[in-house]
């Protein structure tokens, strides 16, 4: 019985805890292009660090072959239905150790695609995207109240018949 209940808690506990993977990977042409922000999903006006490496596809390591690369954003689309338009191209980024590492403010709130354009050690140039969600408003909690207090109250639950039987199968006489 002990056992049953260390496998429910075995199963059950890690999803509740288990966080999202925080970056995007796209193959292009030999290469893993692998794009990591903090935060995930941005605010308006939130400073969002960007990781870009680049991988090798059967080693998954950085590669060093990659030497250069420049990304733009264009807005795609925009709550105040504006017209899609370039509104920032980077400068050149030298990339070390396979990869770079920068940051961006998005002013308005909508959806982005990022363009990545970047250079091998013999010249050429290849070109992948990404796209990156913005929000606008105050940081609002998207979990409810009920959802804590229920999570609280199955949680005291099962804490209290695992106290209740660990106590009653020790107490219990073997046969």
């Amino acid at each position: 019985m002990k056992h049953f209940f260390l496998l429910l808690l075995v199963l059950c506990v890690p999803p509740l805890f288990a966080s999202g993977h925080t970056s995007d990977q796209r193959y292009h042409d030999g290469y893993i292009v692998d794009l990591s922000s903090a935060p995930v999903a941005p605010w308006v006006g939130e400073k969002v660090g960007l990781s870009f490496v680049f991988r090798d596809p059967i080693s998954g390591l950085a590669t060093s072959s990659i030497v250069s690369a420049e990304w733009s954003v264009d807005a795609l689309m925009r709550e105040n239905n504006k017209t899609q338009e370039t509104i920032f191209v980077s400068s050149v980024f030298e990339v070390r150790d396979g990869g770079f590492v920068t940051d961006y403010v998005f002013t308005e709130e909508g959806t982005y695609d990022m363009h990545l354009i970047f250079t091998d050690v013999d010249g050429k140039e290849r070109t992948t995207g990404f796209r990156k969600q913005v929000r606008n408003g105050a940081v609002e909690n998207t979990i409810p109240a009920k959802t804590h207090v229920a999570f609280l109250s199955i949680t005291l639950i099962f804490s209290i018949l695992g106290f209740v039987l660990g106590r009653f199968s020790r107490t219990s006489p073997k046969v």
